[in-house]
């Protein structure tokens, strides 16, 4: 708690205000593209990964999700504030620190799934026992 409040009081003592900067509007068409774009993906995903997948299914939500995120770039690109600045990823050491961030994560992910699939199969330990385990894990080596 004191640090907390140590915090507070050098924020409020070397932070620049920027209530009179430049704020970007919020867009609601180009939010709701991108969240049905992500939402058709990981769908259309998840769907394939069944067992008895439908591929119709994951087609039309691939083709939905595909289509929302076309709509969603190029909006980007002719907007005066977009969500996304594109241009970005033209720089060479953006774009590869967005690789390794995204590697990384995903190496994560499956270090942790095979972890619980190890403790839930192997040990023989329910799923909120699995999960405390690997809480415990992150909290000691993260």
């Amino acid at each position: 708690m004191p640090i907390a409040l140590l915090a507070l009081l050098a924020g409020a003592l070397v932070l620049v205000n920027t209530r009179h900067a430049l704020v970007h509007p919020f867009v609601l068409l180009g939010s709701a593209q991108v969240m049905v774009g992500l939402v058709g993906l990981v769908y259309a995903v998840k769907e394939v990964s069944k067992r008895e997948p439908s591929w119709l299914i994951a087609g039309i939500v691939l083709v939905i999700g595909m289509g929302a995120m076309v709509a969603f770039v190029r909006r980007q690109q002719a907007s005066a504030s977009p969500l996304i600045d594109f241009a970005l990823f033209r720089n060479p050491r953006f774009t590869s620190g967005v690789i390794a961030a995204l590697v990384a994560s995903v190496a994560l992910i499956g270090v942790e799934l095979v972890f619980s699939q190890r403790l839930q199969l192997v040990l023989g330990l329910s799923q909120l026992e699995a999960g405390l385990m690997i809480l415990r894990a992150m909290r000691e080596f993260g």
